[in-house]
């Protein structure tokens, strides 16, 4: 059982550094939502910094309509969330399409439990 835990483990690490020190953003100004990567408009960029990091930042008008850009910066303090201002961050390629939540630690963290609950079964 240990075995499995510690090769759980093992992927979860391999699968969560990164390969190569940049990330593929899209960019846009007044950018489209529902978002589409084949509007005239949107770009991709390479970042090659080393903490390099997509964003996308939705500005509200205050009328309802709300200004969307994304593209990528050297490096992202924390996420803002203020009244008008949201920004987001995050490390992936392509990541910055929508928001999402990358759920491989609360899936590991599942994993581990349910292991432990059937391992405590067992014995």
């Amino acid at each position: 059982m240990l075995q499995i835990q510690l090769l759980l483990l093992g992927t979860f690490i391999l699968y969560n550094l990164p390969s190569v020190n940049s990330v593929l953003c899209y960019q846009c100004t007044d950018c489209p939502e529902p978002f589409t990567s084949n509007y005239p408009y949107v770009t991709v960029t390479n970042n090659t910094n080393f903490l390099a990091q997509c964003t996308k930042t939705v500005l509200n008008l205050g009328d309802g309509r709300r200004l969307v850009s994304k593209g990528s910066v050297f490096y992202c303090a924390t996420p803002t969330n203020t009244g008008d201002v949201q920004m987001y961050c995050c490390g992936t390629d392509y990541c910055n399409t929508s928001l999402r939540h990358y759920p491989s630690l609360v899936l590991l963290f599942f994993i581990f439990i349910c292991l432990y609950i059937y391992e405590n079964i067992q014995n």
